[in-house]
């Protein structure tokens, strides 16, 4: 990716953590609150796609509808 790209994702990845931070910043420090969050966003990833090759399937990582009411 270049280097453009790559720094409005980090933005992105900062200001949408800042967000949910905010809620708890009573609680827990804005740079913790960040990191812990892309750590659970990289295991949650890394057990899909975990998952995805011990099946040999990509169907779980295909996006779904929700089911209409």
């Amino acid at each position: 990716m270049s280097r453009p790209v790559r720094r409005r994702l980090v933005a992105v990845a900062v200001v949408e953590g800042l967000l949910a931070w905010w809620p708890h910043r009573r609680r827990i420090g804005p740079v913790r609150h960040l990191a812990a969050r892309r750590l659970d966003d990289l295991a949650y990833g890394a057990g899909l796609w975990t998952g995805a090759l011990r099946a040999r399937s990509a169907a779980a990582l295909l996006p779904t509808r929700p089911p209409r009411p």
